[in-house]
């Protein structure tokens, strides 16, 4: 976010140091298009993990204490 901050600015960073206007222009969108993918990443990893929390809890954790309660009566 940094990198695109200063590339929007105007400011020369060492990795643009040698880019032309246009190139740093093409590197502001990549790193847009970056950070917004990144963004719907971290929201599905929210919801697969919310998911399999809720599936522990509610299926796996008891089955595998139901298993284990078996076994330990015979």
């Amino acid at each position: 976010m940094k990198e695109m901050q200063k590339l929007s600015e105007g400011k020369t960073t060492f990795k643009s140091l040698l880019k032309s206007k246009s190139k740093k222009e093409e590197s502001v969108l990549k790193i847009k298009a970056g950070l917004e993918i990144a963004d719907k990443e971290i929201a599905d990893y929210k919801l697969l993990t919310n998911f399999l929390s809720v599936y522990h809890g509610s299926v796996a954790i008891p089955k595998f204490k139901k298993e284990k309660s078996k076994l330990y009566l015979r």
